[in-house]
This record gives structure tokens, sequence and C-alpha cells, in this order.
């Protein structure tokens, strides 16, 4: 269900249970007309903005307020960040060669590969305060009520940037028409097995034929950017127990609460296409080292995780005067409904062709393993997701119904899939890119301060 449509089902659910509570005692007219009247008691029980507040009655503690009443609260949250990931393949990488050979003179020397690893994990990222709004309406008869609560954090996105960053990949062994069309290559110091990110190095002098060796995946400019979506509704019904000897009180509530955590990592690394010099003028060598090998590329990693289930929990507060305190908790046993899709393309640029489709000159550091590929993956899954919640407040009472608060507050969530973890960077004859799905589940702590103001509660 989509964010408006789940809030307008649960708001207008929440407003039904509000209209049909009974009516307090107090709202009982033995005698005189139903209308209007001086004993006619308020559709809000004894709601008084501006009543001053009474601190004790007949010699008791203050009783709390009962009929409507709504809080609104600034939050100023922590999200956390995800486990840090390398981007790039993990492990061993590759030997490759990035030549610097020039296509003009003679070479009887083979490059010398130099063995790959991913550069860059996505440690630069952190636990940033991002703001955010908390909105709750309820209304409390005869010790029995119901309310409903609505948070949403704003987008709290961060990104790094770099430049020559080296991108490794698992490459799997290339079967194609690809490497038919270039034609003989040098069987001594070419790579025996042909594979998609494979290019030319240079050419042996001694067979006059190119040679073919693994190419690293190097992006002149590389930006890595995570994003976060955070929101959550709730309906519940609460009770009021008696007030204790000592003036204190516990509601404890139970209802159905959905929270969604949406997160992007998503990845882009091009290069200086043709810098200011003329395209016709610019170099081939030139042209490559500027683009890179890959030319290009990108890929988008979202995963939404939808938490629903039931909740339950317990609130009590007491107060001393025009100041009170209250303490809040709840366990949210949520079912987690996963899904995660990622999108892409890998290079834009791997080889150069004529006006007639057919392949150039050998580039040098350009990829001929394979062309540019686009790429669309998906997954979907549920896992239990256990949540709990804890709310710390301390109020001002500027009159007998109209507070000012300022609390904490801290969100636990189990087994949410969070992308950065979940890319699979790998190029096979069939597939480019992946999703790796055991690394679904991390866990969220949420916390912060929250201000804000509260009537008739």
């Amino acid at each position: 269900m989509s964010h408006n449509r789940t809030l307008i089902f649960l708001t207008a659910l929440g407003l039904g249970f509000l209209t049909g509570l009974p009516a307090s005692a107090s709202d009982y007219q033995p005698y005189g007309p139903s209308g209007y009247g001086i004993g006619e008691p308020s559709r809000f029980g004894e709601l008084q903005l501006f009543a001053p507040d009474q601190f004790y009655e007949y010699g008791g503690f203050q009783q709390p307020n009962e009929g409507y009443w709504f809080s609104a609260d600034y939050l100023h949250w922590a999200i956390p960040s995800p486990r840090t990931a390398l981007i790039g393949h993990p492990g061993e990488g590759r030997e490759t060669v990035f030549s610097h050979f020039t296509p003009d003179a003679d070479t009887d020397v083979a490059p010398t590969p130099y063995q790959g690893y991913a550069m860059l994990d996505t440690s630069d990222f952190s636990s940033r305060f991002t703001d955010g709004q908390r909105y709750e309406f309820g209304r409390m008869a005869n010790r029995q009520g119901i309310f409903f609560s609505f948070s949403r954090m704003n987008n709290a996105g961060q990104s790094f940037s770099g430049e020559s960053v080296y991108v490794e990949f698992d490459d799997a062994p290339a079967f194609g028409p690809q490497w038919a069309d270039l034609g003989p290559i040098d069987p001594i110091w070419s790579d025996p097995v042909r594979s998609h990110l494979q290019g030319f190095v240079g050419v042996n002098a001694a067979t006059g034929l190119p040679i073919m060796m693994n190419l690293p995946v190097v992006f002149p400019q590389f930006e890595a950017e995570n994003r976060v979506d955070f929101w959550t509704l709730e309906l519940n019904l609460s009770h009021r127990l008696r007030q204790f000897h000592r003036g204190g009180n516990l509601e404890i509530f139970g209802g159905v609460r959905y929270s969604q955590f949406d997160e992007s990592f998503n990845v882009l690394g091009t290069g200086d296409f043709f810098g200011e010099e003329d395209e016709e003028t610019l170099e081939a060598e030139l042209l490559a080292e500027r683009v890179g090998p890959l030319g290009e590329s990108f890929w988008n990693t979202r995963a939404n995780n939808h938490l629903i289930g039931p909740q339950i929990g317990a609130r009590y507060f007491k107060q001393w005067g025009r100041w009170s305190l209250s303490g809040e908790g709840r366990f949210f046993a949520a079912f987690n409904q996963q899904s995660v899709r990622q999108t892409g393309r890998l290079g834009s640029i791997n080889r150069l062709y004529d006006e007639e489709g057919e392949t150039e000159e050998f580039i040098l550091n350009v990829i001929y393993g394979m062309g540019p590929r686009r790429f669309s993956h998906s997954f979907h899954t549920s896992e239990w997701a256990p949540s709990a919640e804890a709310r710390f407040e301390v109020q001002w009472h500027w009159t007998r119904n109209v507070a000012i608060k300022a609390g904490w507050t801290g969100i636990y969530m189990e087994s949410i899939a969070r992308p950065n973890r979940m890319v699979q960077y790998r190029v096979t004859p069939t597939e480019t890119m992946g999703i790796v799905r055991e690394n679904n589940r991390q866990s969220v702590f949420a916390n912060g301060l929250n201000v804000g103001l509260q009537i008739n509660r």
C-alpha cells in the first residue's frame, strides 16, 4: 500500500473510533434542553486552553486530563550509517595492466601486470542528524481512549567522491563473437583465457599481433551516495489505570503499527570525456586514459523495508506543580516485507566504431571483451523484525491544558535490508552486477531529541 493511501486509511479509521467512544460521565445532563445553554458541556470535555493550572484538587494530586488531546514535536535524530562494505568485489582481484605503450613504437617487452583490489569502501558514510516531525492525536474518556501517531524523518543523505578510483569485478570467462571479430591475438603475452574486461595494451614486435590482457576498471571521477527515508504510522487503544497513591499515572495500550525504512545506495563513475581538447585531434591513448576502461557507468540499489504488525506499550507520567515527567515504551512485533531493486549500466564507451559499424583500429586501454550493458535485478522476501521504542520527556505546564515539552526517543529495529552490502560486482556471459541476497539483515538504532507542544494530555 502506498504512503498516501496508508495514511488516509489509518486517519479515517482513527477518526471513526474517536467519534464512537462513549461520552464521559461529566457530559451527562440530568435536566434542561439538550442543545445550547449555560449548562451545555464542551464536546472536548473540560478543555479550556487558557484556564489556570490546578495543582491539587481537594488536597490530592493533580488529576490527569480527559477529552480530546493533541501533541506536535520537532525531531532531531541520528540515523545510523550502514555497516561498512567494499565498493568492488572482495578478496584478491585480477592481475591487470594499464598500458602507456605508444602504438607507433616497436616493443618486445611484455607489459607488467599488477594485482588489482577494491580501493574504496563505505566507511565515509557516518551517522548524521536529520530533522523530522511527529504528530499525535487522540481522546481519553472514562479512562478509555484511542490515539493515532505519525512521525517522519526528512530525507537523510550523504555522499563522498574520489579520483582515479579502482573498482574490482568478478570477471567470468567470456564466450561470444566479440573476440572472433578482432582477428588473431598474440598468443605469447596475451591472457590465455578470454574474459569480459580485457583490452588492448600493446603489440608484440616479434609477431606483430596485438596483446590483450585484463584491464583495471578505473574511474577518473567517482561519486557514491547514500539516502534514507523513514516514517511510521500507528493506531492504538489505551486504558488508564486509577491514579496511584503518590500521584503517578499509568496507561497501557495496544494496536497496529506500520513503519517504512527506505534506503538508496547510488554510485556514478565517469571520466572527463574529452576535456578541453577537440574530439577530432585528441589522441586515442589520451582518450582512453580520460574516459577510463568502462567509460561512464552507474549502479543504483534501493532497499524498501515495510514493517507491519501488532504492538503493545505503556506510558507512566506524574506531575509536580507545573512540571511533569513521563516515560513510554513500545514493543513492535513486526514482519518486514523487503523489496530490493538494482538498476544501472556498465560502460558507455567500450569500443570505437566507424560509420559502417566496423571496429576501428585498436585503442589502448579500451575494453573489447564486452559492449555497454544495462542491467536490472530485484529481490523480495519476508523477515521477522522485532522492534522496540523508548521515550522520556519533561513537560512544563503553561496552563492546565497547554504544556511545552522536550525529551529523547530511541527506536531499535532488527532485520533491515541496507543496500550498500547487497551489491554484487560481477560480469558473466549472461549477468551483470547483481544482489547479494544473504546480506539483507542489519540492525538499526535511530535516536535523538524532540521538542514540542501538547494540548490537554
